[in-house]
């Protein structure tokens, strides 16, 4: 298995290069405001990290962790991994008291509805036995019109002793990702936000019921992201940093410097792919799919959204793709257990390969044809399942260095020039590309 993270591919004037795997590695949408962390009482980020294979992990600090069900799959979510609840699937946190709140409460979540729901309704977020002693049940209604139809969240609780909704009601759009919070206080009643936004006016007031139920995650055919409870009423403010926290661009360029001379850019995030492979380096050197399927071959990758490839299966990138002279630069982030031959990234003209990135052996590989084949590898193993950012840096002067995160690992091999005519430019792999790690080219240095 391979996987790719980013693919990036460009020409520069070589000179000083340092090569750093801080594209992919930085803790992405690390919330700034340390205020956020204040009342926190459960917080599921729902990233690979946090889930094992019994345990969905809370990272508030409170160890309100919940019960991991077969019913429920990791998916690629709006910040990192998300978690796809099946129908009439339920996660199960502890009963502890520190994620009940009856004066001043928060839940916030990012929710994909990816079916919606043909029956009464299903309560994604709660905490109750009865409308009794109902702490907090958001409920997202199905063929119910005296509700306003399918799709309407809104969150109930019993307040003072009274069972009704303590926040407004939105209808969530089938199919995307959506912020949806409700900051409630006990005098001021509770504010629907949405994406970001204040959504209607505050509803309700009064003491919220407490219980010694647990705290459920229930769902039928929806996605959660990013679970927050609080003990307090956040402030519009930040509701809206914790919105931005998955509206940021991931791994965007500091400066200049990183596009300049980039030739061939490929995400393989989901808004990048159709019937075609994007390339987002402005050159519009697109890829077409062959024998692969995008309904079935987007996966998770190690920045965002990633494609699988299996056997047979692989990109064509058709167009000239000339690097403006013979210093180039490819990089990729990749994750595989293969002992075998795996081909990242191919340039060829109608007949031979002349130059291949590849894997072989569990090693960075460099394979290229001037007269006869040569084999150049690395020493440092890549195939132990691990994300690793594997860069090809070559030189006019007919040599190529090989590193391995960030490290050299081979130098000064002997290359072959890249044919810059009509040529088939091959992206393929025996089983996984994600998300190309993001390839950097400047003029005097190339960095990540």
């Amino acid at each position: 298995m391979i996987s790719f993270a980013i693919l990036g591919f460009c020409g520069f004037a070589r000179g000083a290069v340092t090569i750093k795997p801080s594209v992919g590695s930085a803790k992405v949408n690390t919330l700034r405001d340390d205020r956020l962390a204040d009342g926190l009482m459960g917080y599921w980020t729902l990233d690979g990290k946090d889930i094992t294979a019994t345990q969905v992990i809370d990272r508030s600090g409170n160890n309100n962790h919940g019960t991991k069900q077969s019913c429920s799959k990791s998916i690629i979510g709006k910040i990192g991994q998300g978690l796809k609840l099946f129908d009439s699937c339920t996660i199960s946190t502890t009963n502890s008291s520190t994620l009940t709140s009856a004066d001043r409460l928060t839940v916030s979540a990012w929710i994909r509805l990816d079916q919606y729901y043909t029956d009464y309704a299903y309560h994604i977020i709660n905490r109750w036995t009865g409308t009794d002693d109902a702490n907090y049940a958001w409920y997202i209604f199905g063929n119910y019109l005296e509700n306003g139809g399918q799709g309407n969240i809104t969150l109930y609780a019993n307040r003072g002793g009274v069972w009704s909704s303590i926040s407004g009601t939105y209808r969530l759009t089938e199919g995307v990702w959506t912020h949806v919070a409700v900051s409630y206080d006990s005098t001021l009643g509770g504010q629907l936000y949405v994406n970001g936004s204040a959504y209607g006016s505050r509803v309700g007031s009064g003491i919220l019921a407490t219980n010694n139920a647990t705290t459920k995650f229930y769902g039928k055919n929806v996605a959660l992201d990013e679970v927050r409870i609080y003990n307090r009423a956040l402030s519009a403010s930040e509701v809206k940093s914790l919105y931005n926290a998955g509206t940021a661009k991931f791994n965007a360029p500091q400066t200049g410097r990183l596009t300049s001379g980039l030739v061939g850019y490929w995400t393989f995030d989901g808004k990048d792919i159709t019937d075609k492979v994007y390339d987002q380096s402005g050159q519009s050197n697109n890829g077409y799919l062959y024998n692969i399927a995008t309904s079935s071959a987007k996966v998770i990758g190690k920045v965002g959204q990633g494609l699988s490839i299996g056997i047979d299966k692989w990109i064509d990138i058709t167009s000239s793709i000339n690097t403006g002279n013979a210093n180039w630069m490819v990089s990729a982030w990749v994750k595989t257990t293969s002992t075998g031959t795996l081909y990242i990234l191919t340039n060829k003209s109608g007949g031979p390969v002349t130059n291949a990135m590849r894997i072989s052996a569990g090693k960075i590989n460099y394979y290229h044809y001037n007269g006869g084949w040569s084999s150049e590898s690395g020493t440092i193993p890549v195939n132990d399942g691990k994300w690793h950012l594997l860069t090809w840096v070559n030189s006019s002067n007919q040599t190529m260095d090989m590193y391995v995160d960030g490290v050299i690992d081979v130098e000064n091999v002997s290359s072959t020039a890249w044919n810059t005519s009509k040529y088939l430019f091959k992206l393929s792999a025996s089983s996984l590309f994600s998300r190309p790690s993001s390839l950097s080219c400047a003029s005097a240095a190339v960095s990540f």
